[in-house]
């Protein structure tokens, strides 16, 4: 976080340039650093542009939108293929209730950029709940598991996959 004279400094100079879309998503970062929601939501609002042309901007307005609970304006900024806004895509499928799409969004992210891995997320998105109902004694379970069973990733954590390597390769 920034100390309050750089802070203001900056504020100060999107005062002048109001149309600096790189100075915008830095201000509005800087309000959320500090918890200053409605400060950021105010200049979100204001802007009300295409967030297209900045990824920069679009994740700082986004995570306004998710922060401030708008999800549906929240993914509407959240347009380019970038891991962060992918992986901030994700979260806000996930507060939508559409745990597919955001696992997808997910691991999209994570192909492009690895160090962005958060197996938090990774697991909030893969909750499955399957609910048996006994017909004879009217008993029922439920079992919610986050895992997915269906692929194995301890190879690729262990080791990453590498190309076989073939005589012709060696000579």
């Amino acid at each position: 976080m920034m100390d309050d004279s750089s802070f203001n400094q900056l504020k100060a100079a999107l005062r002048l340039t109001p149309d600096n879309d790189a100075l915008l998503a830095l201000v509005i970062k800087g309000h959320l650093d500090r918890g200053e929601l409605g400060a950021a939501m105010e200049l979100v609002s204001a802007y009300g542009g295409d967030y297209s042309g900045s990824a920069e901007l679009a994740l700082a307005a986004g995570r306004v939108y998710l922060d401030n609970g708008n999800h549906e304006a929240a993914l509407a900024c959240l347009d380019g293929d970038t891991a962060e806004i992918m992986l901030l895509k994700a979260r806000v499928l996930l507060a939508l209730g559409r745990r597919t799409e955001g696992y997808e969004a997910y691991q999209s992210a994570i192909r492009e950029n690895p160090t962005l891995e958060d197996p938090e997320l990774a697991a909030s998105l893969q909750v499955k709940v399957v609910d048996f109902a006994s017909s004879r004694t009217g008993t029922r379970l439920k079992v919610i598991s986050n895992d997915n069973t269906n692929v194995t990733e301890l190879d690729r954590l262990v080791e990453p996959r590498q190309e076989p390597i073939g005589f012709a390769d060696i000579g």
